[in-house]
């Protein structure tokens, strides 16, 4: 693919990341789920683009959604805990060992909620309570129900969108 294409690619694709993101003001109850779709929107990016156009794509999305998203705790779901992921799961999952990738998963996963809890306190509700091993424990098993859904949407994906062109 042409790196103008690639490029152009690139920027829809966050253009509806941020759509995503913006639509999390409209269903505040469904926000954490539609922050999620639009990770998806990097995995893609970086099937077709590679590594290089999925990070700008990351970074671009992020920094629109917190230019024009009024509702900034789902942009920091997105940036802190599902943008990036799009991008390490595919990485991931290039290692032969799959107890090394839910390894690597899990500890990623981990960090992540970590820097969201945090972000949170910072940006949005200072006074946040940290929460105890449960919120984790249950916050793991969602985890792995989102990336076994994010595997079969990449797989969808890759059979039926990426053959058809």
């Amino acid at each position: 693919m042409q790196r103008t294409r690639k490029l152009a690619l690139a920027a829809m694709l966050a253009a509806l990341a941020v759509v995503f993101l913006y639509l999390t003001g409209v269903l505040p109850t469904g926000g954490i789920g539609v922050s999620a779709m639009a990770a998806i929107c990097t995995s893609i990016v970086y099937l077709e683009c590679g590594l290089g156009y999925a990070v700008g794509h990351y970074v671009l999305a992020g920094l629109l959604g917190f230019l024009l998203v009024p509702v900034k705790t789902y942009v920091l779901w997105y940036i802190l805990a599902f943008g990036h992921y799009g991008i390490l799961k595919l990485l991931i999952e290039k290692l032969p060992n799959r107890a090394a990738q839910w390894g690597l998963k899990a500890a990623a996963f981990g960090a992540s909620m970590a820097a969201l809890l945090l972000g949170v306190r910072v940006v949005v509700a200072p006074n946040l309570p940290l929460q105890g091993l449960t919120l984790w424990a249950v916050l793991l098993v969602v985890f792995v129900v989102y990336d076994i859904g994010v595997s079969g949407v990449l797989a969808v994906y890759r059979r039926r969108v990426r053959r058809a062109r």
